[in-house]
């Protein structure tokens, strides 16, 4: 015990039930967010790419005034004012038929389900782009979406009241949505070598 991180690294494995982290009709009709008080801590405080614990009260504190507020998920800035993420997911808008999202300059984990989203994107031949994205992008926006190990991809149809598009599920969100569920439940050959079969 201590904070002198000088620890024997073991493994432990551990299985559960578990439910979709926006539950199931968020991923289908979308989830209300709004801008956390809490601002994202950046590289310089520790590393914001790493997955590591304590990082996790960051977003404890943002999504738990979100959920005294009323929303079902929190979105964190980054410390000059641009989008950071969720509590625990990356953020994907869709602007006329493009895809954004942000990266690790803007103090984000980089997601394994991000990096899936963007080869499924890819894939799709959708046009791509990474860059710095603002609450005003976001606001006006025609889709935008979360993606997250226990979130999967979730569309987010409203920010502070203000819906994102038409403030529902969007299309291209769906078909992403749609082709990542056939991808990890071993359905689509295209994503096979993402899997670890595990037989009994």
């Amino acid at each position: 015990m201590g904070i002198r991180a000088n620890c024997p690294v073991e493994v432990a494995i551990l299985a559960w039930p578990w439910e979709t982290l926006l539950g199931d009709e968020g991923k289908e009709r979308g989830v209300r967010v709004t801008v956390s008080p809490w601002v994202k801590f950046n590289s310089r405080m520790m590393p914001t790419t790493a997955k590591a614990c304590g990082q996790y009260l960051n977003s404890i504190l943002a999504v738990s005034d979100a959920l005294d507020r009323g929303f079902e998920e929190a979105l964190l800035l980054d410390a000059t004012g641009f989008i950071a993420e969720g509590s625990g997911e990356n953020v994907f808008l869709v602007k006329d038929g493009r895809i954004f999202t942000n990266d690790e300059r803007h103090s984000i984990l980089l997601g394994v389900t991000r990096d899936a989203v963007i080869k499924i994107a890819s894939d799709l031949g959708l046009n791509f782009e990474t860059r710095a994205i603002s609450l005003d992008d976001l606001l006006h926006a025609d889709e935008a979406f979360f993606t997250g190990t226990a979130a999967e991809v979730v569309p987010i149809r409203e920010v502070d009241d203000s819906a994102i598009g038409q403030g529902t599920r969007g299309p291209i969100t769906k078909e992403i949505q749609d082709i990542f569920s056939l991808a990890t439940t071993g359905r689509d050959d295209r994503y096979h070598g993402w899997l670890h079969r595990i037989y009994a």
